[in-house]
């Protein structure tokens, strides 16, 4: 059981140290309830690959309903099918991915997706993509946009464009 006062104290900590509390606010809170409104940004960092379809969709929602019209949800991610950085460790890199795809979908039901599959499910969640950035050490910073006010339908719109230029994050 996760201790969510501990974790929550760790982290307005974490923003303190950085300087982060006057732009920042951190809520313990149920992530495939409702979240709380108003934020610009939303963000799930290593979690959309924990949950199947259906459940990460649902997860996508919520930030989509909590963020409002034209606001953003980024997906932290290491995604499948991204050519991993020139290394002597890309092999290795290319086997633990693929470990923790098998383990999740054993334990979850969840897996590492493609790009074009997370957009898929972005789209049903009412997101449209931005961007994405691949970072210095591996994954992807994924943007989406909120395209439509929750409970329109977005869940049955048409699927997004997954085609995008990716660049790295400077």
């Amino acid at each position: 059981m996760v201790d969510q006062a501990g974790t929550a104290a760790q982290a307005r900590q974490y923003l303190a140290d950085q300087g982060l509390t006057d732009r920042t606010d951190v809520v313990v809170a149920d992530m495939f309830s409702a979240l709380p409104p108003g934020g610009d940004v939303y963000l799930l960092s290593r979690v959309i690959a924990d949950w199947n379809d259906e459940h990460a969709t649902v997860l996508l929602r919520r930030c989509a309903e909590a963020a409002g019209a034209g606001n953003r949800v980024l997906v932290a991610e290491r995604l499948m099918g991204e050519d991993t950085h020139d290394s002597p460790t890309a092999s290795v890199d290319r086997r633990v991915a693929t470990a923790h795809d098998l383990r999740m979908l054993v334990l979850t039901g969840g897996g590492k997706r493609t790009l074009a599959h997370l957009g898929d499910l972005a789209a049903r969640a009412g997101l449209t993509l931005g961007s994405c950035s691949l970072l210095p050490a591996g994954g992807s910073i994924v943007e989406f946009r909120v395209v439509e006010p929750a409970g329109s339908g977005a869940a049955d719109g048409p699927a997004s464009t997954t085609e995008r230029i990716r660049e790295p994050l400077g």
